[in-house]
C-alpha cells in the first residue's frame, strides 16, 4: 500500500502521481507525460497514499513489497 510501512511502493503506474504539478496555464500532454516522467527511474512527485500495488511484471513475477 503506497504510503505506509518500512518500505512502501514509489513508483505507481498512474499519471497523478508521475506528472509533478504544474501552473494551472501549462498543459502536459500525454506524450509529454510519457517522455518526461513515465521512465523515470526516481520516485514520483506525488503520492498516491493508499492506493494499493501488487501484481505481475513484464516477466509474469509476482511483485510484492
Amino acid at each position: 500500500m503506497v504510503g505506509f510501512g518500512h518500505n512502501p511502493p514509489v513508483q505507481a503506474h498512474h499519471r497523478g502521481a508521475a506528472v509533478p504539478v504544474k501552473s494551472s496555464s501549462k498543459i502536459v500532454s500525454c506524450g509529454e507525460s510519457f517522455a518526461s516522467w513515465f521512465t523515470r527511474d526516481a520516485p514520483n512527485p506525488n503520492e498516491l497514499t493508499g492506493a494499493i500495488m501488487g501484481g505481475p511484471d513484464c516477466m509474469l513475477r509476482q511483485l510484492c513489497w
